[in-house]
């Protein structure tokens, strides 16, 4: 083999090593994925469901972000496991984060099978440290009558 073949054989494997091994250096995966820094410290929920079946909730959840992020998203799955047509889907009052108001969107995920609040200021990095967010919400029909299924 000539020395320019060589040459560009060891360039070619050094490449394709570094592609490789590069996601472990970073902390990275090839579909260009960064591993979740967040934490949650503390969660607490009052769930009360009521007999007409409608649950009431307040979520507070304090989340620990060692670096800077625009917020945290709260996935709900609406599906019933044991009724694929039913949805049980949560009307948002309101969420705060650190006592104030927080900005919020929602949207759906995988064929409606999750409902998503996005809690975030898309225009600011919140400051590294915990932030305790607020999310209180209802479920109607949570619970059948007694008489569903005769």
């Amino acid at each position: 083999m000539s020395g320019k073949r060589v040459f560009f054989l060891v360039l070619l494997v050094v490449g394709a090593l570094i592609g490789l091994l590069h996601p472990l250096v970073t902390g990275s995966s090839s579909s260009g994925t960064v591993s979740e820094v967040t934490t949650i410290s503390k969660y607490t929920g009052d769930i009360q469901v009521a007999a007409d079946g409608n649950m009431t909730a307040t979520e507070t959840i304090a989340v620990n972000f060692p670096v800077a992020r625009h917020g945290i998203f709260r996935y709900f799955d609406v599906q019933d496991p044991s009724d694929p047509h039913v949805r049980y889907i949560p009307t948002i009052k309101s969420i705060t984060m650190d006592g104030a108001a927080a900005q919020y969107s929602t949207s759906w995920e995988k064929g409606k099978q999750f409902y998503v609040a996005k809690i975030r200021d898309p225009d600011a990095l919140l400051n590294t440290g915990t932030h305790t967010y607020v999310i209180p919400y209802s479920i109607p029909g949570v619970i059948s009558p007694t008489s569903a299924g005769k």
